[in-house]
C-alpha cells in the first residue's frame, strides 16, 4: 500500500481509468530554456566516495570485469545513504585510449542489471548501471525479487507518491535523480572513460528519471528516454486525483519530467511504442517538443514494454554510436507540417544508410490509447527533396510518418491528432 497523508492508497487506485473526464493535473510548464535548481550540479558533479560491497556474493566480485560497489549519496532524514551500481569497461579500454561511456537506468519492473552494463561493454562502451531504490540486484541477472534492501538504502521507488508531502530531499525522486548524476560523476572520473563523449539512457521510470536528468546535468554528450516522459498528471496510466488536489498538484510541480526537459541542450532520443499502457501517446509526444537540443524520435507500432531487448532497441545504438563514435547517424526529420488529413515532412538521410521505405501510421480507435489499433500504409518519398508525404484517412484520430532505412533502424516524425 502507498501512504498517503492519513489516507491509503492502493497502487492499483493509481492506476487512471483513461476515460473522457478523468481528472487531470496540468504541469506548469518553465519558460523554455528555464532550469530548474532542485539539485545542486556544481556539487553531484563530484566524484563521490566509493565501497566495496560486503554482502555475498558481491563481496568476491570486486576482482571481476564487471565489478559491483557502492557509492554515497544523498543523505535520506538526517543519515546517509549508498548507491550499489554494477560498472564495467570494454577490454581495450586504457588512460591512453579512453573509451565513450553510457549510465544506464533501469525501469520500475527492474534493479542494477550486471548483463545490461556488459551489453555496453561489449559494444566498446563503459558503462554504469546503479539502483535507484536502495535494493541489491538478487537474485543476479534476472527481473527476480526480492531485490533486498540494505542498510544504506535511501527511499524505496517508485514514483515517490506516497511520500508527496515530505521534505522534497527526502523524496524518492530526488533521490533517484541525484543516484544518476553521482553515478555519471563516478564514471567520468575513470582514467579509461572520455568524460566528453557520455550519455544516458533509461527504461519506464528510468526513462522518466532519465528526462529529468538530461534537463540538470549539463555534462552529458547525449539522452534517451525509453517510454518514459512527462505530463503524468495528464493522461498517463497513474491517477494523481487519489492524492488530493493539494498533495497531486505539488507533485506535479515537484517531479513531473516537463518541469525538468525543456532545460535539455544535448541531442535525444526519444523511444516508445503506440501501445504503450503508461506513458501515452499525447504526453510522450509533448515531452518530445520540450528540450532545446536536436530531437529525435523512433515511436513503434505496439513496442513491448520491457527490460532486455524490448527497452534496448537498436536505434539506441546507432544513436550513441554517431555522436560518441562518428558513425553513420539516425535519419533526420524537420517539423511535421499538417493540411487537413495530409501529412508532410522532410527526411534526410546520412552517410551510407539510404532511406528504404517510409509509411503513414495511423490509428481510427477511440478506445483508450493503449486499446487502440494502429496500421501502416506506404508514404511518398520525393527521392530528390526528401519530401515525405501521405494522406491519413477521413476518420483516422491520430497519424504520423516514419521510415526505415537500409541498416532497418526506424525513425519517426512528429505526431498530429486528427479528431476534431
Amino acid at each position: 500500500m502507498l501512504v498517503c497523508g492519513s489516507c491509503l492508497v492502493s497502487e492499483e487506485s493509481l492506476l487512471a481509468a483513461d476515460g473522457a473526464g478523468a481528472k487531470t493535473y496540468p504541469t506548469p510548464v518553465p519558460p523554455r530554456g528555464a532550469r530548474q535548481t532542485m539539485w545542486e550540479l556544481e556539487r553531484l558533479s563530484r566524484t563521490p566516495e566509493t565501497f566495496p560491497v560486503t554482502t555475498a556474493p558481491f563481496d568476491a566480485m570486486s576482482g571481476e570485469a564487471v565489478r559491483p560497489l557502492m557509492y554515497a549519496g544523498e543523505p535520506y532524514r538526517g543519515r546517509p545513504t549508498r548507491v550499489f551500481a554494477w560498472m564495467g569497461f570494454p577490454a581495450n579500454a586504457s588512460p591512453s585510449s579512453p573509451v565513450p561511456g553510457i549510465v544506464l537506468v533501469h525501469g520500475g519492473g527492474g534493479t542494477a542489471f550486471r548483463t545490461w552494463v556488459r551489453t555496453w561493454n561489449e559494444r566498446g562502451y563503459a558503462a554504469i548501471a546503479m539502483d535507484t531504490c536502495g535494493h541489491l540486484p538478487l537474485p543476479l541477472d534476472t527481473d527476480g525479487k526480492p531485490w533486498p534492501a540494505h542498510e544504506w538504502s535511501g527511499p524505496a521507488g517508485w514514483g515517490g507518491f506516497a511520500s508527496v508531502g515530505d521534505d522534497p530531499h527526502d523524496q524518492w525522486t530526488y533521490h533517484a535523480v541525484a543516484a544518476v548524476i553521482l553515478g555519471h560523476s563516478l564514471l567520468r572520473a575513470q582514467p579509461q572513460v572520455d568524460a566528453t563523449r557520455i550519455g544516458i539512457t533509461g527504461i519506464s521510470w528510468g526513462g522518466y528519471l532519465t528526462n529529468i536528468v538530461a534537463g540538470v546535468d549539463t555534462r552529458l554528450r547525449f539522452a534517451v528516454p525509453v517510454y518514459g516522459c512527462g505530463f503524468i498528471g495528464e493522461g498517463s496510466a497513474w491517477s494523481l486525483r487519489n492524492l488530493g488536489d493539494d498533495q497531486a498538484q505539488r507533485w506535479v510541480r515537484l517531479w513531473d519530467p516537463a518541469m525538468y526537459v525543456g532545460g535539455a541542450t544535448m541531442p535525444m532520443l526519444f523511444c516508445n511504442g503506440t501501445n504503450d499502457r503508461f506513458y501515452r501517446p499525447p504526453i510522450w509526444h509533448r515531452t518530445t517538443l520540450l528540450p532545446q537540443g536536436p530531437v529525435t524520435r523512433a515511436y513503434k507500432m505496439r513496442m513491448p514494454h520491457g527490460h532486455g531487448a524490448a527497452g534496448d532497441p537498436p536505434e539506441i545504438r546507432a544513436f550513441a554510436d554517431a555522436l560518441c563514435r562518428n558513425a553513420t547517424p539516425l535519419p533526420s526529420w524537420t517539423s511535421l507540417r499538417v493540411d487537413g488529413r495530409r501529412l508532410t515532412a522532410t527526411i534526410r538521410a546520412h552517410g551510407a544508410a539510404p532511406i528504404a521505405a517510409t509509411r503513414l501510421v495511423f490509428t481510427t480507435g477511440r478506445e483508450p490509447w493503449p486499446d487502440r489499433h494502429w496500421q501502416a500504409i506506404p508514404a511518398h518519398l520525393d527521392p530528390q527533396t526528401g519530401t515525405v508525404t501521405a494522406t491519413a484517412p477521413a476518420d483516422a484520430q491520430a497519424a504520423y510518418l516514419d521510415a526505415t532505412d537500409q541498416r532497418g533502424l526506424l525513425t519517426s516524425s512528429e505526431l498530429a491528432f486528427l479528431a476534431k
